[in-house]
């Protein structure tokens, strides 16, 4: 800070007393000021650990919310789950899990829920349709079908025109639920006339019978055959088949703060490797 007064003035004939002490409290609130105006200007904030960075606080959340999942996500539902809770320890993630279109057709019947998530797009569509969903939905992981063979494929099965030789039993899940739909797709691309030897109520029972040997190969989404492990091998399905699964929030949520957290944490780099370390695939 510059000196307010030289010296020399101080012994200024013309200076009063009068005068002299209004120079004197000037430069006492200038020092005053001089200190405690970068503290003013500069306010503290508070470093958010979960981002890394400075900033303001994060939302405070609490309370309850219930996700309802497809059965296909359930390993990686209950996975985010605890991963989310432990990042927001006072809210607490209930999830309701079952056939995608049984749980589309509950919440159009009036039940309960914050978030859907499914691999039928279709589901999805028809909360949209009914004006149940918040804003709207949003793509956040994807899965492929994949041959489910027993491990070492003793059967040599390269490509779906096997599933139609004779020795071969083969099977997929049945047309209700997305990986039925996913298989039918597939096989009719094909361009084979490939009749199952069994139907399945969903991928993951396609993947046990091929484990147990009670089936040579089946139709399955590549999470559950990467779940299986040793137990089976898998074989491309040519051309690749896909599918998105969409999640929303519902219009109806009594915590839509939470809820939004909730599929922003999907989304997120650490949502996002948990699904892809269970075998799905980015959202786009």
């Amino acid at each position: 800070m510059e000196c307010l007064l030289d010296v020399d003035q101080w012994h200024n004939p013309s200076m009063t007393p009068h005068l002299l002490r209004r120079l004197l409290a000037a430069a006492v609130l200038a020092v005053v000021a001089t200190a405690c105006g970068d503290a003013e200007l500069k306010p503290k904030v508070t470093p958010d650990p979960r981002l890394n960075v400075t900033g303001p606080p994060s939302m405070n959340l609490e309370g309850t919310i219930t996700v309802a999942a497809a059965a296909p996500l359930t390993d990686a539902m209950k996975q985010l789950e605890q991963a989310y809770e432990d990042e927001n320890r006072k809210v607490k993630v209930e999830l309701k899990l079952g056939v995608s279109s049984e749980l589309a057709s509950q919440m159009r019947h009036g039940t309960a829920a914050d978030v859907f998530a499914t691999p039928d797009e279709a589901d999805m569509k028809t909360l949209e349709q009914a004006g149940l969903i918040s804003d709207r939905s949003r793509a956040f992981t994807r899965d492929k079908l994949q041959i489910v063979v027993r491990p070492g494929n003793p059967k040599k099965v390269q490509g779906l025109a096997d599933l139609a030789n004779e020795p071969i039993r083969a099977g997929w899940a049945v047309a209700r639920v997305p990986a039925g739909k996913a298989a039918a797709e597939a096989v009719a691309k094909s361009g084979k006339q490939i009749t199952p030897d069994f139907q399945e109520p969903d991928s993951k029972s396609v993947v046990n019978k091929v484990a147990q040997g009670s089936m040579d190969a089946g139709l399955a989404w590549a999470s559950d055959v990467k779940a299986a492990g040793n137990k089976v091998s898998a074989v491309e399905v040519q051309p690749p088949t896909s599918v998105i699964y969409p999640m929303a929030v519902l219009k109806a949520t009594k915590n839509l703060a939470a809820a939004q957290s909730f599929t922003g944490f999907v989304l997120s780099q650490r949502g996002q490797a948990i699904l892809q370390g269970l075998g799905f695939l980015p959202p786009q």
